[in-house]
């Protein structure tokens, strides 16, 4: 699936360095075997991963942390990847237990809650508020499919093959607004930390709104999408 290579811009290290270079060590001393295991990804050869995510599939190379779009060089925006490298480093393979939390119940997420509604949910809210129907067939690009909740639409995101997400719109009426929301499975911080799980609802809710607007999504890398 081709969503965003046409429009691919690669974002500079710069600040992220550090946390890359943590990151990179952290995947090149982990068992490439065991991190397919742990988080239900493909080994296709020796040193070689195949990580599915939100529609798209990146190759990630063992021990070098080089992470690509697959069949592609394009590397994905730094931010995400290093959440793919922590995410393999990280897993430890427990089940999911299908109960979701909000963010703010992670571990630490209350630190980061502020900037989680912001950056995730308010665009959520925001767009598709008058349009909550099609929440749905935004997210069916993406893997999704839908649920049944107390929220007018949801939908459930696989993310990484076992961190799912689920993204709720209730549609906005003459008196209220419409609102969003995104919840975790209670195993997630078992495969990713919190902080990278507000990158990952980030990603998630960006792309939604790109699917739906069907609209030129370059300026997305502004917001580590692509």
């Amino acid at each position: 699936m081709r969503l965003f290579l046409d429009h691919y811009q690669r974002t500079i290290v710069g600040n992220y360095a550090g946390a890359l270079a943590q990151a990179s060590a952290a995947f090149a001393a982990t068992d490439p075997a065991r991190m397919a295991d742990h988080t239900g990804c493909c080994l296709d050869g020796p040193g070689r991963l195949s990580v599915p995510c939100l529609g798209h599939v990146f190759e990630v190379e063992h021990p070098g942390a080089k992470v690509r779009f697959a069949g592609t060089a394009l590397e994905p925006n730094v931010s995400l990847l290093i959440v793919i490298l922590n995410h393999l480093a990280r897993a430890d393979g427990v089940p999911v237990e299908g109960r979701l939390i909000p963010y703010r119940d992670l571990p630490g997420g209350g630190v980061f809650w502020g900037a989680f509604a912001r950056y995730a949910i308010a665009p959520l809210a925001d767009h598709f508020g008058t349009r909550a129907a099609r929440l749905l067939e935004a997210a069916r690009p993406l893997g999704g499919e839908p649920m049944e909740t107390r929220a007018d639409f949801s939908v459930r995101l696989p993310f990484f093959p076992r961190l799912p997400l689920v993204v709720q719109v209730s549609a906005a009426d003459d008196e209220l607004p419409g609102t969003a929301n995104i919840l975790f499975d209670a195993s997630a911080p078992h495969y990713v930390h919190t902080e990278d799980a507000a990158a990952v609802g980030s990603y998630a809710s960006h792309l939604l709104v790109a699917v739906e607007r069907g609209a030129d999504p370059a300026g997305l890398a502004d917001h580590g999408v692509v």
